[in-house]
């Protein structure tokens, strides 16, 4: 009777063993995609602020500043100012190895610095990689990278 009780004792330790090998890959999901929406939500948001901040420096410039063109056909200085805030604020975060992207809109067109803009908006693409969980991620992406895209509009107040 003791003797039975040991064997049973030790067969049931290697089951606990196969139990935990097979809920193990679920666990490490069940954690790795809290992570990752975090992380999706944290970017996105800082992304957002970031085009929010340049879009309000954008709305408040003066008249002489919107209305500077750019050399030689490029974006008025003043969109480059635009550009650079939204990228130093992104760079906090280290979004992977492709840079992200920003567009500076006047009145829904490049900002040449010709004419005096109704609306401003900033817009940014940038990418996410998910390194844990990246294919399983990419079944529901259809790639290896997430892509959020902030956009923030206003109206130009110097009109």
């Amino acid at each position: 009777m003791i003797r039975s009780r040991c064997q049973a004792r030790q067969h049931m330790q290697g089951s606990v063993a196969v139990e935990f090998a097979f809920l193990l890959p679920v666990m490490i999901i069940m954690l790795a995609a809290p992570l990752l929406f975090g992380r999706v939500f944290w970017h996105y948001t800082v992304a957002q602020k970031a085009a929010q901040n340049a879009v309000r420096f954008l709305a408040a410039a003066n008249p002489a500043e919107i209305r500077t063109p750019g050399a030689g056909g490029t974006e008025a200085p003043i969109a480059a100012v635009a550009r650079a805030i939204v990228m130093a604020e992104i760079a906090e975060l280290q979004p992977g190895p492709y840079a992200p992207g920003v567009d500076i809109l006047c009145d829904g067109g490049l900002c040449f610095g010709f004419q005096i803009p109704a609306r401003v908006t900033v817009r940014v693409t940038m990418p996410i990689y998910d390194e844990i969980l990246g294919g399983i991620t990419s079944i529901f992406t259809g790639g290896d990278q997430i892509l959020l895209n902030p956009v923030a509009t206003t109206n130009y107040v110097g009109n």
